[in-house]
């Protein structure tokens, strides 16, 4: 898609926007005036039933720890997470070379994204954008670069985050009358 004039327009830049949610990625390219999605993937959560097996370990005659012999669920769900963006981001390079990358992503999995990228394309991180901007359109992704490029603070939030935020406030003093007039 077309890129609006007021955004960057990455003319002679291929650059690549990687933007991940708990569960899910996105891969991007911007070059040209034009950005475009190239890759995108969604992780199902697994679905446990109540009848799996549990273990214990006998210490001094007694059971010392019960409970499921499973990884736990989170844990489980990074590694997946870590082995398919890893797969994926290995076949993105070899398609194209980029001049920068920006990520969006949760901390947590920023840090194990940034693990799993190939050498070649982390040397060229640019941003790391904390948060998950996984269902964010593609425009306010470039907003956020332009915001950083030109040292502006950019926040992507809902509009009723955005009404609670800029919601008038009670001045000190016109709560003071109200708790001394009850």
């Amino acid at each position: 898609m077309e890129i609006s004039q007021k955004l960057p327009q990455f003319l002679d830049l291929k650059s690549l926007l990687i933007v991940t949610g708990k569960q899910e990625m996105e891969f991007y390219i911007a070059f040209g005036g034009k950005i475009e999605r190239v890759e995108s993937l969604q992780i199902i959560k697994p679905r446990y039933s109540d009848k799996e097996s549990l273990f214990g370990e006998v210490v001094g005659g007694g059971i010392f720890k019960t409970g499921s012999g499973q990884v736990p669920l989170k844990e489980k769900m990074l590694r997946n997470f870590a082995f398919q963006f890893r797969r994926i981001s290995k076949q993105i390079p070899s398609k194209n070379d980029y001049s920068s990358v920006y990520l969006f992503s949760p901390k947590y999995i920023s840090e194990v994204a940034t693990q799993e990228l190939p050498f070649s394309l982390r040397k060229k991180i640019r941003f790391i954008f904390d948060g998950d901007y996984y269902n964010v359109h593609p425009f306010k992704l470039l907003e956020m670069i332009k915001g950083e490029v030109e040292n502006k603070k950019i926040v992507i939030m809902s509009e009723e985050a955005d009404k609670i935020i800029h919601k008038p406030r009670i001045s000190a003093g016109s709560a003071k009358k109200r708790a001394v007039g009850k």
